[in-house]
Parts: C-alpha cells; structure tokens; sequence
C-alpha cells in the first residue's frame, strides 16, 4: 500500500522538471560556447595569423648515434620547440631523421620530406638506398609531432580529438622547425633548402611554404585541396561512412575542425618561390578536381606534372621511384641540385 506523499511510478513533479530543463539548457549553453570558442573561431581566423601565433621561439635538437649508410651518415634527431619562455612547457615535439653526404664538398643542398604519419624512418631508409640520391645533399625527414595510438575502435578516439587536432595543426611549425635546424648547419647551403612533401605531407608544404619564404622551393606530390570534398572522399572509399547521408556531415565537421590548415587559403602566399606540384591522373584519395584546385590556386611561378600512376603509398616501389625522379628532374630544373 503506497504510503501518503509518495510518486512512485509517476513522472517527476514541475520543479524537478524545471530544474532537469535548466540544467540541460546550462550544459548545451556550454558546449556551444565551446564549439564556438574552440572551433568556430580557428576557423573564421585568418591562418596566417592563426600560424603565427603558434611560431615557436626557440628550439632545440637531441642527437643519436649516427650511422654509416656508405653514401650518406644518417642520424635521428628529436626537435623541440618553444613557444615561451619556460623551458618545461614545449609546444612541438617531433622525432626526424637527417643524412648528410660522407664525401660533401661545402655546403649542400637540403631537403625537407614529410609523408605519411610516423613515416619518417622509412623515408629515410628510400632516400639512402638510392646512393645517388643521398649524395646529392642533406635530407631530413619528419614523423609528426603526434605520439597517441594511430587506431581507434567505435568512440574510443573521443578523449583523443584535441590532441590529433593539435597534433595537425603542429605539423606545419614541425616543417617550419626543420628549416630553422638546417639554416643552423654549416654542412647546409642557406639558398637552396627545399619542401617536399608526399601524400598528407603535400598539404603541410604548402601551408609551411606559404608562410616561410626561406625555402628556395616547394614540391607538393599527390595533394590537394578542399579538405572537406577529400574527407568526404576517403571515409566513403575507405568504408568509415557508408552513405553520403553521412559522409558529408562528417566531412563538413571535419573540414571546419581542420580548417586552418586548407591549402586553398594559402597556396596562393607562397609566390614568389617556385611552387612544384605532382599529381596522378588515378589517384584514388585525391581527386583530379581537388588536385587541379590547389594548382590553380596557386601564383606564378608555378608547374604541374603528371604522373600515371595511383596514389603514393608505402610498398608501392614503382610509383615511389618515379615520385622521386620526377621531383628530382623538377629541382635540377630549377638549378638546386649541382650538375653531375
């Protein structure tokens, strides 16, 4: 028998329903705040200044023990780099790896490689075993200043978005960091540093490029831009979103969380260094459309070459061979590289 003054079963009472109301209006109230503050605003916010403002001031550089690949010395590196004055709070951390010719003659011809995520070594390892690629110059080549699982299962990648998401955006001050490590080496010759990025590392030369002039060069294989249509692309071809009833509000975040770093609003600053661009008539991540709009945005002086080939991918040996020559022919184009 129910005793007097008890609900049980019924719904809460108006002042309980007012107080749930409130609280849910509270916390909503929040998380636009949030959204807005955190990604709304970087995305409005013009990105040279947004990539200013993440500049460090100061660096240093961890060595290894380097090692004897015959052509070249090869040696890790790990750069930090400091946005203030508190030498216990870096702001961008990434692991490189830098080879210098064993038989240089004066100061060389450098190369900043960026690829794919933690492909740095393997980069590496693809340069020195072409001795007649690693005598050419310094080469330095950079994992991403990401550290976290490079997986994720169902919301598992939750807790971990403001971490890839800065991790992103630090990509383009780890570009810029490497050009500050090179200028400081008496092996490297200061007029002729070049970026050169492949696959994702395309995007990151050229936003790098657009707000460093240092370089002599930039060389972007198989980028594009649009970064919302390219994610909208790769979840449904890689099967994260299986219709575009889905893709495209996915993409549409994703773009506006990533924003600063669209190529499109930058390539155009990177005049007047020559700006190389090779794309793949199949490439299968990067649309011909995507490929022909970060080209056009572009200002003189500029050139696209075509390779026919897929996608740039570790294990695809053929595709990568031609990359390098052709990037490579580009260069000596250009005077960069000394004549044989």
């Amino acid at each position: 028998m129910e005793e007097p003054g008890e609900r049980t079963g019924y719904p809460p009472s108006r002042p309980v329903r007012r107080i749930l109301l409130v609280v849910l209006a509270a916390l909503f109230a929040l998380l636009l705040v949030a959204f807005l503050l955190l990604v709304v605003a970087p995305a409005l916010r013009d990105p040279v200044r947004f990539f200013t403002a993440r500049r460090s001031e100061r660096f240093e550089v961890t060595f290894e023990e380097a090692e004897d690949r015959g052509a070249a010395l090869v040696q890790p590196l790990r750069v930090t780099g400091y946005r203030g004055p508190d030498p216990g709070r870096p702001g961008v951390a990434f692991d490189a790896y830098w080879s210098r010719p064993v038989e240089a003659e004066g100061p060389s011809f450098a190369v900043v490689v960026l690829g794919g995520i933690r492909t740095g070594r393997e980069v590496m390892r693809l340069v020195t075993a072409r001795p007649e690629t690693a005598r050419l110059g310094v080469f330095i080549t950079l994992d991403y200043p990401y550290d976290g699982p490079r997986s994720f299962r169902g919301l598992e990648m939750l807790p971990w978005i403001p971490r890839v998401r800065e991790a992103l955006f630090d990509g383009v001050e780890a570009v810029r960091l490497a050009v500050d490590f090179l200028l400081s080496r008496t092996e490297v010759d200061p007029s002729r540093i070049v970026l050169l990025g492949g696959s994702l590392g395309a995007f990151y030369v050229v936003d790098a490029g657009a707000l460093d002039h240092r370089p002599a060069a930039v060389v972007a294989v198989m980028g594009g831009g649009d970064l919302t249509t390219l994610f909208e692309v790769n979840l449904r071809s890689g099967g994260y979103v299986g219709t575009r009833l889905l893709s495209v509000p996915v993409a549409g975040l994703l773009g506006l969380l990533v924003r600063p770093l669209e190529p499109l609003r930058l390539a155009h600053l990177i005049s007047p260094v020559p700006y190389v661009q090779i794309s793949a008539t199949g490439d299968e991540r990067i649309p011909e459309a995507s490929s022909r709009a970060l080209f056009e945005s572009a200002r003189e002086p500029k050139r696209l070459v075509w390779m026919e080939s897929a996608h740039v991918l570790p294990g695809r040996e053929e595709i990568i061979e031609e990359m390098i020559e052709r990037a490579l022919a580009e260069l000596r184009t250009l005077d960069l590289i000394d004549p044989d």
